[in-house]
């Protein structure tokens, strides 16, 4: 028997594979850290299936679908490194949705009969090219299931798209059911859509029948006490060339015996640690506009769910504190490092976001107002990760912890995570044996 097929899910997991099977065409509200990947991997029965997510997350998928799937064939599908595995033939197909936008007549030939559509809140906006694509594809697939945790962003009338997608012939006039279901304002300049459901709104009796919401509070007592993902990123064509340079340039230093071996070594590491965030944290020449961690942690936002983001650079940081007000200036930021002692306001309600840098968050803090951590950069030991998760997991914690570690495929950051891992593995080991 294949490990897929040993490895259990959580009771109400499992109502939630019924529920999706039971259902050809469906929508799984679910809160952050509740499962729904091993969820909706679970609920397959028709193949092949394409599982369509943001670019960063394909990498997570590959490894959740070999786990939970067993010998199932699952590849990975768009990008130039990719191209091949867009062909008849596997059992699961993993696409961000820009390659089945720029791919749609591929993704058509595959013959997929069912489609998970994952983050489908990117579908919001009923007149973007991704949107009709998806809408497109989805229509002549007889299994479409929709995975978020947060189900409009700009307001509930990002649903429609979504709910268009999964129901063609029901859903066929937006402004129709806008009217049906939010506060409508018209003026001389034309007709504006609220944010705010109409008083006689009957949503609930509407979605009732294909939408299943779990929230954490509700199946808490499943959920173990922390939970830890890695989200892998591809690198830049910058991050590749700078990481080379790098490596080129100390083969070269390790010619000379003047340099002396270890500080050779810790310069080699530190740089390629840098290069996995962002190549400008070694220069400002090496501009990177959008940093993939960037991006993930402004993205995160859109839940609502206070943040710590832990790395152990100051400077990191700074860069980190600079991007999000560029983009989103009404965040309230919050420092712990050296230099500020933000950590009280933030536990305190004063903030969206924590940005800690390691040393100075892990003894003496009480952060259980959130239960959301990313990590930027992995700490070296699996006692410094504890320590930093013991902030949260503090008496008035309500909530799982789910501590999520960002790296950059090749680069340095993956084998500090997997040495993690194994120092992690060998204390549990200890454990047991003594």
């Amino acid at each position: 028997m294949s490990e897929g097929n040993n490895l259990k899910l959580y009771r109400y997991q499992e109502k939630a594979v019924d529920f999706l099977r039971g259902m050809r065409r469906a929508y799984l509200f679910g809160e952050m850290g509740i499962g729904k990947t091993p969820i909706a991997l679970r609920a397959i029965e028709y193949f092949p299936a394409l599982v369509v997510v943001p670019n960063y997350l394909k990498r997570k998928w590959l490894s959740e679908a070999q786990r939970w799937l067993g010998d199932v064939d699952a590849v990975i599908t768009g990008g130039q490194s990719h191209s091949k595995a867009c062909v008849p033939g596997h059992d699961v197909y993993i696409a961000n949705y820009e390659s089945v936008r720029a791919k749609f007549d591929d993704y058509v030939k595959l013959g997929v009969k069912t489609v998970i559509w994952d983050e489908s809140h990117i579908l919001r906006n009923r007149k973007s090219q991704i949107s009709r694509r998806a809408f497109a594809l989805s229509k002549n697939i007889p299994v479409c299931w929709m995975l978020t945790g947060s189900a409009f962003v700009t307001g509930p009338a990002d649903l429609w798209q979504q709910f268009r997608i999964l129901f063609p012939q029901r859903y066929t006039s937006y402004w129709r059911w806008c009217e049906q279901h939010l506060v409508i304002e018209r003026t001389r300049w034309g007709t504006t859509v609220g944010r705010q459901w109409a008083p006689y709104s009957n949503i609930a009796e509407e979605v009732k029948d294909f939408l299943l919401k779990i929230r954490r509070k509700d199946v808490l007592p499943e959920l173990p006490e922390k939970t830890r993902e890695t989200v892998e990123f591809e690198p830049s064509p910058l991050q590749i060339k700078v990481a080379k340079e790098i490596e080129d340039y100390h083969v070269f230093r390790s010619v000379d015996g003047s340099v002396d071996y270890l500080a050779w070594e810790l310069e080699r590491q530190t740089r390629l640690l840098q290069v996995a965030v962002t190549p400008a944290l070694i220069d400002s020449k090496y501009d990177d506009p959008h940093p993939a961690k960037f991006v993930y942690v402004l993205e995160q936002l859109d839940a609502k769910v206070p943040i710590i983001v832990f790395a152990r650079q100051v400077r990191l940081l700074d860069m980190l504190y600079s991007y999000i007000l560029s983009h989103r200036p009404e965040t309230v930021i919050c420092r712990q490092d050296g230099k500020h002692d933000g950590a009280y306001d933030f536990q305190d309600g004063r903030g969206d976001i924590l940005l800690a840098q390691t040393d100075s968050a892990k003894y003496g803090l009480d952060l259980h107002r959130t239960w959301r951590a990313i990590f930027l950069e992995c700490p070296w030991t699996y006692a410094d990760i504890t320590q930093l998760e013991d902030r949260m997991l503090r008496p008035g914690q309500h909530n799982a912890i789910l501590s999520t570690f960002l790296v950059t495929t090749g680069m340095k950051d993956v084998d500090v995570v997997e040495i993690v891992r194994d120092r992690r593995l060998a204390y549990i080991d200890f454990i047991r044996r003594t």
